[in-house]
């Protein structure tokens, strides 16, 4: 076999194990992403996400917002979204440059202005997205995690599960341990016709912290996806950037 040959058959044998390398450094690489941190107790590992979730002060960017129901339809919409943390913020969605939605939460208080022509099923659906909007901010703030206690029974090598509460209800929460970032959110009563499920995807590092940008809201009659784009941490809101629109209602 000439030195061509020898060079051709060593490339070949060699294909799999390049392609396994090639494979193998993606890998690392994407998980490299975000920081990892050795392994602690469960309640070290709550507080260290308390604290990096309590440096956050406020929170803009855009976002594109996609309403699916469980019958098959389906929409999608451009949107803003503000917020000052804790427990205030602001998503205003349009499609073809008319709003659909705008929630805001402000003093405890949520507000909703919905389009005039809707059945009472459009209301309530809206109402889901709305409350399950809600209920996602206050999961990526401090609170909650302070208070948790650490579930050992469900709790694994790779995921630490905790159980907190929301407004007196009981939520489970599944959190990633190599990178301490919360992932799954969820009722411990599915049975519940109000029950909604949390799903925090697409970390990435903006501005130093661990974020989420993309959060699926999942509720009995379908879903909403918000998908975060060109977020901006700890800048200055617009002035007003939390009044409700004159026609919106305030919702229970």
């Amino acid at each position: 076999m000439n030195h061509r040959q020898t060079l051709l058959s060593f490339r070949v044998r060699h294909i799999p194990m390049i392609l396994a390398g090639i494979s193998i450094s993606f890998s690392l690489g994407c998980r490299s992403a975000l920081p990892t941190h050795p392994r602690m107790s469960g309640d070290d590992s709550i507080q260290v996400i308390a604290d990096r979730l309590a440096s956050v002060r406020t929170i803009q960017s855009s976002a594109a917002v996609d309403l699916d129901q469980s019958g098959g339809s389906s929409v999608r919409l451009d949107a803003a979204f503000v917020g000052e943390w804790p427990g205030t913020f602001r998503l205003r969605a349009w499609k073809l440059s008319r709003a659909v939605f705008d929630v805001t939460l402000r003093d405890d208080e949520l507000w909703l202005l919905a389009p005039e022509e809707q059945t009472e099923e459009q209301a309530a659906d809206l109402l889901r997205v709305a409350q399950g909007i809600r209920r996602a901010c206050v999961l990526l703030s401090p609170e909650f995690y302070e208070s948790a206690l650490v579930d050992e029974e469900r709790t694994t090598q790779n995921r630490l599960v905790i159980m907190g509460r929301i407004e007196g209800e009981p939520i489970r929460c599944v959190i990633d341990r190599e990178t301490l970032t919360p992932r799954r959110f969820e009722t411990t009563d599915v049975s519940r016709d109000h029950s909604l499920s949390i799903e925090l995807r697409d970390y990435h590092m903006i501005d130093g912290i661990a974020w989420p940008r993309t959060w699926a809201i999942l509720h009995p009659r379908g879903s909403v996806t918000i998908r975060l784009r060109e977020i901006e941490l700890q800048g200055e809101l617009p002035p007003r950037a939390f009044d409700p629109p004159r026609r919106a209602t305030r919702s229970p």
